[in-house]
């Protein structure tokens, strides 16, 4: 009996090991592989600015961070009792106007030496659609539950997306001449949009990353939204609102990730790194006893010998459990 799933192959890109530096920006999709990889001890920055979902807004937020530009009090709104920016996730919203200031230009400034020295840059767009504030004429990363009247709702074209990342990706690539770039689409629908308009805004990006792929050499496409659309094909792959990523379908992911970017020696390591972490998180009957404290010198021993090994990677956290 023939299979019951539509595989298919992809093609090894961009390398990425232990020495590499990777920043992950984009849908709450990058949280998800973000979050693998730093638990597989990667040196890793995820969403510096925060969940971001429009091109737009992604592209600006990492221009942002090559300019290291400062962020100014005026510059902040002030709603339901917080000061918000128009350019990053409500997490970085705070009661102190300063407070907020100060968390945005930490973050910006971090990420500014981060991208500086990363190898890759990985991108993940969630929608087309975008809400420009009617008052200050700009797209606005998230409305930070404003009311809906204060904005007006556009479709950016193909056009738009291709040259407005296109514009991005040059200055990046002067700000940092080694870095790579790999652009992935989230699988989660916007179904808030409307059915078809997801699926309108879906298309924009996916021709407008083909067009991106085509004209830079160091530009790269990981099919995520495919491997959802024709491989996991079926509800039991998406959590409770039917919309998002179930565990499973995102460890299934994260597997053909892994077989796509990390070559043997880096799988392997990672195979050491997952079983150490996965004894990290364990928490004995009796922790003073001689059979787990002997366990446990002996994890921090393989821990050690790996920070050794890779300098540039994360395995702090580890030597430090």
């Amino acid at each position: 009996m023939s299979d019951f799933r539509t595989t298919f192959p992809i093609s090894p890109i961009a390398p990425v090991s232990y020495d590499d530096r990777v920043m992950l920006c984009g849908s709450c999709f990058v949280e998800n592989i973000g979050k693998k990889l730093e638990n597989g001890c990667f040196n890793v920055l995820v969403n510096p600015f925060g969940i971001l979902f429009n091109p737009y807004s992604l592209a600006k937020s990492i221009e942002n961070i090559i300019d290291n530009k400062p962020i100014t009090a005026d510059e902040l709104i002030f709603h339901h009792g917080l000061y918000h920016s128009f350019s990053h996730h409500s997490c970085f919203a705070h009661p102190e106007q300063n407070v907020c200031v100060e968390q945005i230009n930490r973050a910006t400034a971090h990420a500014h030496q981060f991208l500086k020295e990363a190898n890759l840059l990985i991108i993940t767009l969630g929608t087309s659609w975008v809400y420009r504030h009617k008052h200050s004429g700009n797209i606005v990363a998230s409305c930070h539950k404003i009311p809906q009247q204060e904005f007006e709702k556009e479709l950016l074209s193909v056009e738009q997306i291709t040259e407005t990342l296109s514009a991005m990706m040059q200055r990046l690539s002067a700000f940092n001449k080694g870095i790579r770039i790999v652009l992935t689409i989230s699988p989660v629908r916007h179904i808030k949009d409307g059915v078809v308009e997801n699926q309108q805004s879906k298309s924009s990006l996916i021709l407008s990353v083909k067009r991106l792929v085509e004209r830079f050499a160091y530009c790269f496409y990981f099919p995520v939204y495919e491997l959802f659309m024709d491989d996991l094909r079926d509800y039991r792959f998406y959590a409770s609102d039917m919309l998002h990523p179930s565990e499973t379908a995102i460890q299934y992911v994260w597997e053909r990730f892994c077989e796509t970017f990390f070559n043997q020696e880096t799988q392997l390591v990672l195979n050491e790194v997952e079983k150490l972490y996965t004894a990290s998180q364990h928490r004995p009957f009796h922790a003073t006893s001689d059979e787990y404290q002997a366990f446990r010198r002996q994890c921090q021993e393989k821990a050690r010998l790996l920070a050794e090994r890779f300098p540039k990677a994360g395995f702090e956290k580890l030597l430090n459990e």
